[in-house]
This record gives C-alpha cells, structure tokens and sequence, in this order.
C-alpha cells in the first residue's frame, strides 16, 4: 500500500554480534532480524539480557526496536536511550535507524521541533559520498511533515474530537448504518489493511441506501436492497472498474452518476490513486459503466490516496493521502470543483489531522459534520465523532470569512493546550430520522418532502422516504422547529411539525409521521394555528409556519379546502391567507366542526 517503503538502510540482514553478548541476546536477533520478524518473541529474549546490558547502545536499540513494532508509545524511552549512548560513539547503521525512529516517536508525541533536529542532523551525517547508501527522500518528506505539523497547531481549529459510540443493538439499523460502516473498516485495518481479504469490507451506502459498495480480494462489488429489507448478496462490478490490479475503497458520487475509488495500477501517479467511471444502474438492478478515469495530478500524488468520500449533498470531495502536506501519516484533505478539475487538496487542519493515521472522513449534511477512523502509531484504530458549529461572528479566518469550528465539550478543551473562544454565536446539528406512515392504516408512505423552517420559512432540508419502510434521515440544525411540505397528490398535507430544543451536543432524534391521505372524509386540526389567550388575535408568530405550508399546499396542488371554526377566527385566517397570495376561490369557511375549539380544516380534490 505504500509508495515507498520507509527504509534508508540497504543491509540490515544480520545484528553487529558483540563481545560477550548474552545467549539471550543472539536468540533475540535471530527472531527480530528474521525474514518474518518475530518481534513479540525476540522482545522477551532482550528484556532477559536487560539487567545486565541496560546501558548498551545495541540492546537499548533492540528493545526499542521492538517496541517500535508492538507498542509504539514504550519505544521511545528506549530509542532515546540509545541515541543518547550512541552519540557521538557511533555512526553505523544502526544509530541511523535509531535516529530515524526516534525522530518518528518525537513526531507522534507533536514534537516537530525535536525531530526537525534528528532529522536534519542525519541528513548530515550521511551527507556526500554515504548518501548513496540511503534512501533519503523518506527523510526529507519527514522534513516537510514536520514543518506542515508545526504551522498548522499554529492555528488551530478549536476542536476536541469524541469517540463515536452506538446504542447496543444498533449495528445495521438506519442512521447508524454509515457509521458501522466506517467502524467496519476501521476493523479491517487492524492487523495492516489489505484488500486481499476473503472477507467483504464495506466501503460506502448510497443516499437513499438502496446500494451498498464493498471490496474483497482486490475488487469491487455492489449489494441492492431487496424488498425484504435485506441486502443482495454482492455483485462484482464490470472491468471497466475492476482490473488486475488492487481496486480497495469505493464511494458513490452524490448524483450517483459516478463510482469513485482507489486503484493502484500502473497508470497512475504514484502507488495508490483515485479513479472514476461512470455508472448506469436500471431498473433491473443491471450496471453499465464506462472505462475508468484517473482523476489527475491535480487530485494524486506521488504517494498514496487511500480513500475517497463526498458530503452527502454537498460538491466537496474528501480524500485521505500521506503526502508531504500531511502531519505525518495520512491526513484527511478538501478539495473543491472547479469546472472539470479540483482545486489542490487543503490539509482540513489540526486537531482532526494529527501525526497519527487519518484514515476517511464520512461527512454528515453540514460537510464539516462527520465521522472520523483514525488509527495511531499503536495501530489501535477507532472511529471519532466530529461535531461543527457554526461561528456567526467574532472568528475570522485569514480568507475574511466566517470559520467552521468543531467542538463537544467546552471544558474538554484543555486536553489540546487552549481556550475555547469567547461570544461564539452557533448551532448544533442534529441528526433526524424514523419514519412516514399513513395516519389511518399505519403503513409506510414513500414520499418526497422539503423540510421548512417555520420561523425564517426558508427550505432547509430535502428528502425521500424510503419504499420499504418509510425510514428517512437528515441533518437540521438544532434550536428550531419544522414542518413538511409534500410533494404528493395522494398526501397534500402535514400538520405534524418537528421541534428540535437547543443543544450544545450533536443529538440523535426519531420522529414516526403520521400524515392524512387526501380525502373529503377526514378533517385536519390545525393545532400549530393559536390566538392570543383570550382574543381572536391570531398569534403570527406561532402560526405562521402552519399557514404557510397552507398556501403552498394550494398553489402547488389542484385542491380546495374547507375551514371549520368560529366565524371571527375563521375570517382571520381568510384574510390572513388571501393577503400572503392564497388563491381566495380555493378557501370556503364553514362553521364549528362537531363543537371543536380548534381551526380543522378538509382538503378536497378539484375534478
């Protein structure tokens, strides 16, 4: 999966054997210098030998050596160790390694500024006629990560990034279905990632979740929802895709008009690239494609692109890449459309990249609102809940433009090394999902709908239920409340409204909506219309949403309606309705409705 190996050594074969080195020692080396390194085995020799060799340079390095490879964090006292025993009294090959390792543990520990002085004093070291023993670009790409490290926490998101945690039993089940996803494949990476699994590895679900994406043994598949809600088995895509090279991670495009995913065949710019075809999937659930585009240098690198997401309904492309712009291992990246091409990638910054392993990045709605995997220099591997808000003044950045920040807890701050800042007016994004059934059968309704807010009126959201079960999810800024507006001639109307209280936490919401067919035999209560207490007063401000869904409800359908209530309140909201543009041919006021309180209102359609 790497471009390059990290290796600058050209024979580390056999250890440098020693007077008077213990039995325990040479057994060590045999396991740790192996063809198959046995470091866990070799680890036990050297910790035998310690005691009486702790102040050697060899055995500090082997320890660490091992370390190095099984528990990253306990490395560097060892390393360190050497290094300090080693300077100035060697140069071999080993010192160089050690060097080398321990300028990584300084880097995994935000220590740029001490692995800038490792790394540049080996530079040094092996400078002229050595340097030709060496692979240096490794080092010099380090350089380069380290300097990147350094000036992005010089401006810091102000951010704390929480680990994501799903209700027991919710593994496959609507809104957490991307995430388990996302956790899947963090699994994968376990024991080093490789696409050669016999095991399918899901890669991504479609908006509507009708398909689901997965690699296996090096290729792609496609799984269809099946009306019993459950998945297809796993379909090999076409050869345009699919070739004899390593196709591991694939993503719809939000048009779904595209596969994008990561290929590493020769064709490309560096070891692993992303590429696109696009797709046609019929009716039949039958695929065409076209043959596949790598999406050029203005997106690949010289080194490695390893995933590949878009934010649900947004043009952003997010991608995972070790380029030299990253922290130190792979970090997420922006890129932005610009026509046919993308503008270069944009370190989305610190602390959501780090020295550790940014894997991918699944966006929310809100396209900074996701979910992370990352993985750590102990190769321990989980998927992180990243929240936004959004700043309305106060924080600029150096564009001039109003900043997106990331936050859970506000006292957690302090766990990065600053404050949060001060008179930040913000939101919260909540995730919103159940399910439309109809109010009197009780079955589920597949229908499209644009979700309104009932205090500016503007369209925030747009979604469709799904046919089988008529489950939804969408993402709506928390504090405000919404009603639906249906684009159905079967179901005109929706009285349910959704109210979202304020949080200073992402929240998860399930809503079941009932909505009334359109019929002459039921009657509507409009219970989100009121009057100030003890007036025919319409309350405007409380009503206004309800009325508005309304009018829509007449200007985009042929129906009429009737109002019942008493005659003051009803010529109210006549007047109320026909001042904002209702049509006044399509309203007919009648009395009190089997002696309600409230507004009812029927629809009837027009002949």
């Amino acid at each position: 999966m790497m471009k390059r190996a990290i290796l600058f050594i050209i024979a580390l074969i056999l250890p440098l054997f020693f007077v008077g080195q213990s039995k325990y020692i040479r057994k060590g080396n045999r396991l740790a210098f192996a063809t198959k390194p046995d470091y866990e085995a070799a680890l036990d020799y050297y910790l035998k030998a310690y005691t009486d060799n702790a102040n050697t340079f060899d055995l500090n390095y082997y320890v660490g050596l091992c370390y190095y490879h099984l528990n990253f964090k306990e490395s560097g006292v060892y390393l360190q160790k050497a290094y300090n025993i080693g300077k100035g009294a060697t140069d071999d090959d080993y010192y160089i390694d050690n060097i080398y390792k321990l300028s990584t543990v300084y880097m995994s520990q935000y220590k740029y500024d001490s692995a800038l002085i490792l790394l540049n004093d080996l530079l040094k070291m092996v400078s002229g006629s050595e340097e030709s023993k060496y692979d240096l670009s490794d080092v010099k790409d380090m350089i380069s990560r380290c300097e990147n490290g350094k000036f992005l926490m010089s401006k810091p998101l102000t951010a704390v990034i929480d680990e994501a945690s799903l209700p027991e039993g919710s593994e496959n089940t609507g809104r957490y279905y991307s995430v388990n996803i996302l956790r899947n494949f963090a699994n994968s990476f376990s024991d080093g990632y490789t696409s050669s699994s016999r095991k399918a590895i899901e890669t991504d679900i479609s908006v509507r979740g009708q398909y689901l994406l997965s690699v296996r043994k090096g290729n792609i598949y496609i799984s269809f929802m099946q009306d019993d809600g459950e998945w297809s088995s796993p379909t090999m895509l076409p050869h345009h895709i699919n070739s004899d090279a390593q196709e591991t991670f694939a993503c719809f495009s939000r048009d779904m008009k595209y596969i994008y995913f990561v290929s590493d065949r020769s064709d490309g710019f560096g070891g692993s690239d992303i590429y696109r075809s696009r797709i046609n999937i019929k009716e039949d659930n039958s695929i065409s494609c076209e043959y596949a585009e790598n999406l050029g240098s203005d997106v690949n690198s010289e080194y490695d692109e390893i995933s590949v997401f878009f934010a649900p309904f947004g043009s952003k492309m997010y991608i995972s890449s070790n380029r030299k712009e990253s922290m130190g291992g792979f970090d997420i990246f922006r890129l932005i459309p610009d026509g046919s091409t993308w503008v270069l990638p944009e370190n989305i910054g610190y602390p959501v990249n780090t020295p550790a392993d940014e894997i991918c990045y699944r966006g929310l709605r809100n396209e900074n609102n996701g979910y992370l995997v990352r993985r750590d220099h102990s190769t321990n591997i989980n998927v992180f809940k990243v929240e936004v808000i959004k700043v309305e003044s106060g924080i600029l950045t150096e564009s001039g433009k109003n900043d997106l920040l990331l936050t859970t807890k506000v006292e957690d701050y302090k766990h990065f090394g600053f404050e949060p800042a001060l008179k930040i007016n913000s939101y919260v994004m909540a995730s919103v999902s159940g399910r439309i059934i109809d109010k009197d059968s009780g079955e589920p309704i597949a229908i499209s709908c644009d979700i309104i807010d009932n205090n500016t009126l503007s369209t925030k959201a747009s979604f469709s239920s799904r046919n089988l079960d008529g489950s939804f999810i969408v993402a709506l800024p928390s504090g405000c409340s919404y009603g639906l507006i249906l684009r159905d001639s079967s179901y005109v109307f929706c009285p349910q409204e959704i109210d979202i209280k304020g949080s200073s936490t992402l929240q998860f919401l399930d809503f079941e909506i009932a909505i009334p067919a359109t019929s002459p035999d039921s009657s509507i209560c409009l219970k989100n219309v009121s009057f100030i207490k003890d007036s025919d007063e319409l309350n405007e401000a409380a009503s206004q949403g309800e009325l508005y869904r309304i009018m829509r409800m007449l200007a985009d359908n042929n129906v009429t309606i009737e109002l019942y209530g008493t005659p003051e309140r009803l010529s109210v909201i006549y007047d109320y309705l026909v001042a904002k543009g209702a049509d006044k041919e399509k309203i007919t006021l009648l009395g009190v409705l089997h002696e309600q309180e409230d507004i009812c209102m029927r629809v009837l359609l027009r002949d």
